[in-house]
């Protein structure tokens, strides 16, 4: 009988502290000591750093005479809130009284001492030490290994049972302070196409002992550009034929600097917005002068990019106005030249409209000759080049030679003469030939 009364007893006694009956006791935490987001880090000189942290009393709840003192000290309420906050101090919560009284609450746990601590104290796998120091508990790790970069840092208390009886984590940037680090400028970040723009990285910094040696830009529409100087100047394009509106693009420059023992820092950015235009720069004799093409979007197909649609690709059209832009009859005989070849791309799967195509070419290609006088040697060398020119991807080799077998064995076309121009789609100026 006795043993099923102890049995009982035991039963109520269990189920009286889970339902509250019994009150909560004050528990001792802690916490990574910190003036900033709870973190106090130092590093030494093994590449490991030191955790100092605390322990401190977190209460299980206040009774109604202590939050009525806590109430008393508050200097920053006012005699009115104090007096709403004592109607009903009985009913309201520890969580909310501590966010009216945060600053009173932790300094009513101040005076508390700490109790004889029992356990293990870890960090990321490395034991430490827990000392009294006065009336305040504190904790420290030697020896906490870092990567470079973000670490997280987790911190376990156990007890003898190796319990986890409190954890805690924070993180930590470990930087390196052999590295360089880059700052770039921009002297616009919006403007109207096309926009100049330069990109300025004077303010990079080099690390401890080192030296920047090269600045790595990239512009953001395509191009990179390593070079020694800190600053390079950039023109940027938003060209849409049918703008009617604001329309915008931003770009990305980015800017990575490398010290001469080859330490390179991290890559920053800036946004730079173009608002576009429907208009383009033409060069002296009207011709018009497209944005320069994306380079990888350009390559990526065997027609490649031709915003203002003439007829030619962009980076040719670029090529033939800044090599031949004291001549504009030049530079209309070539693009013509580089039109047919567009025209060619055309009909790569159709071998007779090849043919067709390619005795075209030809005829017209008669304009370069007449253009350069006969000057045999001097318009074969200009053709070349702008074959290599256009011809300038595997996929478009490939085409080429395909092009030339289907012509394979076909009879070469009739010169054109002074009745059909020469050739020329296009009136000469007479200023070609130089």
């Amino acid at each position: 009988m006795l043993s099923q009364l102890a049995r009982c007893g035991y039963l109520l006694i269990t189920v009286l502290i889970l339902q509250g009956c019994f009150p909560k006791k004050d528990v001792w935490n802690f916490a990574i000591n910190s003036p900033q987001n709870n973190t106090q880090i130092k590093q030494n000189s093994s590449n490991s750093i030191i955790v100092f942290g605390r322990f401190y009393l977190e209460k299980a709840s206040l009774t109604d005479k202590e939050k009525e003192k806590l109430l008393s000290k508050a200097k920053s309420l006012s005699e009115e809130d104090k007096e709403e906050l004592r109607s009903k101090l009985s009913t309201i919560s520890d969580k909310e009284l501590k966010s009216f009284l945060s600053k009173e609450f932790k300094s009513e746990t101040k005076d508390k001492k700490i109790p004889r601590l029992k356990g293990t104290l870890i960090c990321n796998k490395v034991k430490g030490t827990i000392t009294q120091i006065g009336s305040y508990g504190s904790w420290v790790v030697r020896g906490v290994k870092l990567k470079e970069g973000l670490n997280t840092i987790t911190c376990s208390f156990y007890d003898k049972k190796r319990t986890i009886k409190r954890r805690v984590s924070v993180t930590y940037n470990e930087v390196d302070e052999s590295l360089p680090v880059a700052v770039l400028n921009v002297t616009k970040s919006s403007c109207d196409s096309p926009c100049t723009v330069t990109l300025n990285a004077s303010a990079s910094k080099p690390g401890v002992g080192g030296a920047i040696s090269e600045y790595i830009f990239e512009t953001g529409d395509g191009k990179k550009v390593i070079s020694q100087s800190p600053s390079i100047e950039h023109t940027y394009y938003n060209y849409l034929p049918e703008s009617t509106n604001n329309s915008t693009v931003s770009f990305k420059a980015k800017l990575k600097v490398v010290q001469a023992d080859m330490k390179e820092s991290s890559v920053v950015e800036k946004l730079i917005t173009v608002n576009a235009t429907n208009t383009l720069p033409t060069i002296d004799g009207g011709d018009l002068i497209p944005p320069p093409p994306n380079e990888e979007l350009n390559d990526s197909t065997l027609k490649g990019i031709d915003i203002d649609n003439d007829g030619v690709r962009d980076d040719v059209e670029l090529w033939i106005n800044r090599t031949y832009s004291d001549s504009a009859d030049i530079r209309r005989a070539l693009k013509q030249n580089a039109k047919n070849l567009q025209r060619k791309l055309d009909f790569i799967d159709d071998k007779e409209a090849s043919i067709e195509s390619t005795k075209n070419a030809l005829r017209e290609a008669e304009c370069l000759y007449h253009v350069l006088n006969y000057e045999m040697l001097r318009a074969s060398k200009v053709s070349k080049s702008l074959r290599v020119i256009f011809f300038n991807t595997r996929a478009r080799l490939i085409a080429e030679d395909k092009i030339s077998t289907d012509f394979n064995g076909q009879s070469l076309p009739e010169r054109p003469g002074k009745d059909e121009n020469y050739g020329c789609s296009f009136n000469l100026t007479k200023k070609g030939a130089k």
